[in-house]
């Protein structure tokens, strides 16, 4: 529907430009229909509803700009219906501009938005083996789950990135997920994206000791490719998950 609108509103602006342009020519300077390319320019830098209230404005205003000259200047019934020409192509001219631009904005942000839903639905981060959050948060869900049942406790860990530089931090995401990855037990513990700029990964049936492992070995891989300084800026922050006392006491009150 948007795509169909969109090629009326071009080809309607195209045939009124071209129309107007042979009608006027002689009347008006030509350097004068460049003017026309400035509300194109005003519509994609405008808010939707900004640039509908212009172009409501103008319509108004040139209407009664027109009646006006129509009637100081006398015109004759020719003139008048050539006026008439004249501003309704305009008024095509403008609206089908509006149309078009508007209907670009639109689907450039469906896309987006649609781009958005299909990272959500994959199951990892594109060329890596990180867990989407979508896909970490429903696993998360399941282990936790066994580990109460097992009565065994396990981490939840988030790695902040975002007071990395910003010439660090683009690349950085995908690095330190990685070297993550291939620093856990396979098909036993979980990497995910917990935002842009977090990765979060799962230790589970994991004590405080092996917790410590496991973040040792990450750091010192880490260390090969950040400055100390670097390093010193990545947080880490620690949530006991699974089975825990506090899990135990509430169980044995319930009962």
């Amino acid at each position: 529907m948007i795509r169909q609108r969109m090629s009326i509103a071009f080809l309607l602006w195209v045939i009124s430009f071209f129309i107007l342009f042979y009608w006027t020519r002689g009347l008006l300077p030509e350097g004068t229909f460049f003017i026309l390319l400035v509300p194109s320019i005003l519509f994609l830098l405008l808010k939707d509803k900004v640039s509908y209230l212009l172009l409501t404005i103008f319509t108004i205003v040139s209407s009664l700009a027109f009646l006006y000259m129509a009637f100081v200047q006398g015109w004759s019934t020719a003139d008048q219906w050539s006026g008439i020409g004249i501003h309704g192509l305009l008024l095509i001219h403008l609206w089908a501009m509006y149309t078009f631009v508007t209907s670009i904005t639109t689907l450039s942000a469906m896309n987006k938005k649609l781009g958005r839903r299909i990272l959500e639905l994959e199951e990892y981060v594109a060329n890596t083996q990180v867990l989407s959050n979508r896909e970490f948060i429903k696993q998360k869900e399941m282990i936790n789950i066994s580990m109460v049942r097992k009565r065994e406790k396990g981490f939840l860990i988030y790695v902040g990135l975002e007071d990395l530089p910003g010439y660090v931090k683009d690349t950085s995401f995908v690095k330190v997920a990685n070297i993550i990855y291939h620093s856990l037990r396979k098909h036993f513990d979980i990497v995910g994206k917990h935002d842009e700029a977090t990765v979060v990964f799962l230790l589970q049936s994991t004590n405080s000791a092996g917790l410590n492992v496991v973040n040792q070995r990450i750091l010192q891989k880490l260390s090969y490719i950040f400055t100390e300084g670097a390093l010193d800026r990545i947080s880490w922050d620690i949530e006991e998950i699974g089975y825990t006392e506090a899990k135990a006491v509430q169980g044995e009150t319930s009962r």
